[in-house]
């Protein structure tokens, strides 16, 4: 289905939902895990820019709470991707978008890196789910702060394992941690079970 933005989102977050949730999971096969391991999850997003995927987990896991972790910020060393050219108005506009898309969800936006995030959000977490700064010690940094905050049994992954930098940093994570055996991956999903 090829629908402009704002059409996309109203199908996308409408009834009927049977198609719609499928071709999420499809997208996304963590969030899959999470809905039938963890209904009424507390989790987190790590990296959630316009809210769209947040709307996505909110519609089909049915979570107790979502924290959403995102500093909304200019990128403070310069590097070369799309994301370094946008301004603070830029992302403040974003951001204010992103709280009013989800409004009406049990999602509470935290401004604040990741780091600074995983020292705030409560341990014994369902899941947390990584898809901010794609950088190697980006993701090993996130991986290292946040793994510890998910209870045994929990479901711990981010998305873009198909970009070359997450795949570094992520197997370089599970090489030094030997987490091989209890880890997964699905299009451009992965997940360890902890």
């Amino acid at each position: 289905m090829d629908l402009p933005k704002d059409e996309f989102l109203n199908y996308y977050t409408q009834p009927p939902y049977n198609t719609i949730k499928e071709s999420y999971f499809g997208f996304r096969p963590f969030f899959e895990q999470v809905a039938l391991k963890y209904p009424d999850s507390v989790g987190v997003e790590i990296g959630v820019y316009e809210g769209y995927n947040t709307l996505g987990i909110c519609r089909f896991c049915n979570p107790k709470k979502v924290y959403l972790v995102d500093p909304y910020s200019v990128y403070e060393e310069v590097i070369e991707n799309i994301m370094s050219a946008y301004t603070q108005e830029y992302w403040d506009c974003i951001y204010e978008c992103a709280k009013k898309r989800l409004n009406s969800f049990p999602a509470e936006f935290m401004r604040m890196t990741s780091t600074e995030g995983s020292k705030v959000v409560p341990d014994d977490l369902d899941y947390v789910y990584i898809d901010g700064d794609h950088r190697v010690e980006s993701v090993v940094k996130d991986i290292e702060s946040w793994y510890p905050k998910v209870k045994d049994g929990g479901l711990f992954g981010g998305h873009d394992i198909l970009e070359p930098e997450v795949k570094q940093g992520l197997v370089m994570w599970l090489t030094t941690n030997k987490k091989y055996n209890n880890f997964n991956y699905k299009w451009n999903d992965w997940w360890i079970i902890k």
